[in-house]
């Protein structure tokens, strides 16, 4: 009779090789759906002409502002994103670009990678203005046409 220790290391190398396999395609299938997300984002900017988005989330009492004063000011080539509800795999990636960060943000989407950059902190102050204010729309926009022109 074969020990119980040989015949684990039997099963062991029998399934290796099935394991390897599964782990592979696994490697392959996520590469594949990470250059379909590339290619998707990009083709979607390229579509609307739009390469910058300023990513929002309603939550901590930014959601009275940020209907009222950020997206009244929004520059043109600059599209919003509402964190829990981007639809689409190519919106979600720009989303998950900036996990972690505050938001808003804006994300600026280049032929190689999506750049984010903070906007929590400048607009922070005016987080308060929940009604429309032209004064405050006003510095919204300036801010915004700030960021999209900075070069990084």
């Amino acid at each position: 009779m074969i020990s119980r220790r040989v015949g684990i290391c039997a099963l062991y190398v029998l399934l290796s090789p099935v394991i390897l396999a599964v782990v592979l395609i696994a490697m392959i299938v996520v590469a594949i759906l990470a250059a379909f997300t590339w290619a998707a984002l990009r083709w979607r900017c390229w579509r609307t002409e739009t390469w910058r988005y300023v990513v929002c989330s309603p939550q901590r009492g930014w959601h009275a502002f940020l209907t009222n004063n950020l997206l009244a000011a929004i520059p043109p080539g600059v599209a919003t994103v509402w964190a829990e509800s981007a639809a689409g795999m190519a919106l979600r990636s720009v989303v998950a670009r900036g996990a972690g960060l505050p938001k808003p943000y804006l994300a600026t989407v280049t032929l190689l990678r999506i750049r984010v950059r903070p906007l929590h902190g400048q607009l922070l102050p005016f987080k308060g203005f929940g009604r429309k204010d032209a004064e405050v729309q006003q510095h919204v926009r300036k801010v915004l046409e700030a960021e999209c022109h900075h070069p990084r």
